[in-house]
């Protein structure tokens, strides 16, 4: 016999609603993507806390996606069956969530100039026993797990239930023509502690200033102007969601439950853009600045949908969105871009350039080509948006759901 969670619909709704809006062969795509963005986050969010000095323990609401919902609660370190989802390991949860964590001043922003030096403050949450004498070493490696650079600092006393500062650490980033991904690795042993954890870390080198020629470029347009460059033969780079329909992005992945924001990203693999742009095929920290502020441009429309970089929005609220698409329209060629390139984000600017470099090239060729009444459809379909926090916890096939979710549920 099913079990009740296969009975009360739990797989089969969120199936229908891609059916219906043509997205079921991203399905496996969107899950293995949404579970790589919550591990970071979730890691994130443990290292946060236990940087906190007035915050001596937490629990953890998520360890497992049916909670109290049996509709949409993704939100767990567990599957519905108690497995680890893609890409957790019981090593990568134990460097956040041990007695002893090990933690560093970067914050969320791992993004660097190619050469620059940066100074990095490393801490430790020690909640297992008391420290007379330890030794901290540093590593930055490279993709290829070489050591790039290493460091090692002899710590003092650190008293169990305090989170220590065990110094600072000076990283010298290597200076390269193109951009590259390292991993900051910090490990600290004595009197009978240890602890390690890591970091990613992304940088970019410095992008030309300008614009190459054979291209226009523009942050707004209007459908009009848009129009009449294409029909004359233009390229256009649209760095931002012009005419279009569009929501706000942010790295924060969408609340559980919820109609609103965005819960996976799936970047096109070996498209000619992010050929140097390090990636796993997904958006991972190197984008979180270029997500915060930027927006997602809903492809409602009867279009190929075929972007560059996906942006996947909730299933109780389902739209085919995109922070990066490309189209032949016409005799023009029209390349849109929502990211946020305000800032001094590294990985923006040299982004932003890359984008005019392959709108100017023979490179750009998109593969799909839509007519002026399809850019007019595009401009006019309607905002498909959830409310602001909705949390629709009632699932119309489990009876139990209107008692679990008591004043939350929403029909």
């Amino acid at each position: 016999p099913a079990s009740p969670i296969v009975k009360v619909g739990v797989f089969s709704k969120v199936r229908g609603e891609l059916v219906k809006h043509g997205l079921l062969s991203r399905a496996d795509v969107y899950f293995r993507n949404s579970c790589e963005w919550m591990r970071r986050i979730r890691k994130f969010t443990f290292e946060k806390l236990r940087a906190a000095d007035r915050v001596a323990g937490f629990d953890f609401l998520g360890d497992i996606n049916t909670h109290w919902h049996t509709f949409g609660y993704s939100v767990g370190m567990m599957d519905e069956f108690y497995r680890l989802k893609p890409g957790e390991t019981v090593e990568n949860v134990l460097r956040y969530n041990s007695p002893a964590v090990l933690l560093c001043s970067l914050g969320s922003d791992f993004n660097m100039t190619a050469g620059e030096r940066r100074e990095v403050a490393f801490s430790l949450s020690n909640y297992e026993s008391d420290i007379q004498d330890a030794a901290l070493h540093v590593e930055l490696t490279d993709a290829c797990g070489g050591v790039v650079q290493s460091a090692s600092l002899a710590c003092g006393p650190a008293a169990a239930g305090a989170v220590y500062r065990l110094g600072t650490v000076r990283i010298d980033v290597p200076d390269a023509a193109t951009p590259r991904k390292y991993l900051l690795r910090a490990s600290l042993s004595g009197g009978g502690v240890r602890a390690e954890n890591e970091w990613e870390l992304y940088a970019f080198p410095p992008a030309k200033a300008g614009d190459p020629v054979g291209v226009r470029v523009v942050s707004d347009i209007s459908e009009r102007d848009l129009l009449a460059a294409l029909s004359g033969g233009e390229s256009v780079l649209l760095l931002g969601p012009g005419p279009f329909k569009s929501v706000g992005t942010s790295y924060r992945i969408g609340m559980a439950g919820r109609t609103s924001g965005a819960f996976a990203t799936v970047v096109k693999a070996d498209h000619p853009i992010f050929r140097d742009f390090p990636h796993e095929g997904y958006c991972g920290w190197q984008f979180r600045r270029l997500m915060e502020g930027g927006r997602a441009v809903q492809l409602e429309a009867d279009v190929p949908f075929d972007p560059v970089v996906d942006i996947a929005a909730p299933v109780k609220c389902m739209a085919r969105q995109a922070a990066l698409f490309e189209y032949g329209v016409g005799p023009g060629r029209l390349l849109v871009c929502s990211f946020n390139f305000s800032g001094d984000d590294p990985a923006a600017k040299w982004l932003r350039r890359r984008l005019a470099d392959y709108a100017a090239s023979s490179s750009f060729a998109p593969q799909h080509r839509i007519s002026p009444e399809d850019v007019r459809a595009l401009a006019a379909a309607p905002l498909v948006t959830g409310e602001e926090n909705a949390n629709k916890a009632r699932n119309p096939d489990d009876p139990s759901s209107n008692v679990r979710a008591g004043v939350l549920a929403l029909p």
